[in-house]
């Protein structure tokens, strides 16, 4: 079993590296500056959950022996915390710029104008 995890392990943390790679190279060719902060946030999270995902191997492997309940709050706060926070980090502002303007823009087609910087605009 210990075998097991150690190898499911690996696959894990290998996706992960990959994962980043693509997001650097993908950022790196980006026309738009603006993907730069999502991406970088996206890497790091990628790192912590490598970090994340070793220890969990270990931990999976029975080699923690009595530390393992202090090894297990860290493996839980690398990954909810790091991976999973990053991520929810970096995506909310992209998110809630697009919720914004999508609510902004199905108003024109409800009421026939939109009020845009103080000024109400008719819909053309």
């Amino acid at each position: 079993m210990p075998a097991l995890v150690a190898s499911g392990g690996v696959a894990v943390a290998a996706a992960l590296v990959a994962l980043a790679g693509l997001l650097i190279r993908t950022a790196s060719r980006a026309l738009q500056p603006r993907v730069q902060p999502a991406a970088t946030a996206y890497v790091a999270a990628c790192i912590v959950g490598v970090a994340g995902v070793g220890l969990g191997a270990y931990l999976g492997s029975d080699h923690a022996g009595n530390l393992t309940a202090r090894l297990r709050d860290v493996h839980e706060t690398l990954n909810l915390l790091g991976l999973v926070g990053f991520v929810v980090a970096a995506t909310l502002p992209f998110s809630s710029r697009t919720t914004t303007a999508t609510i902004l823009f199905s108003s024109v087609y409800e009421n026939n104008s939109v009020t845009v910087w103080g000024r109400e605009r008719a819909r053309r």
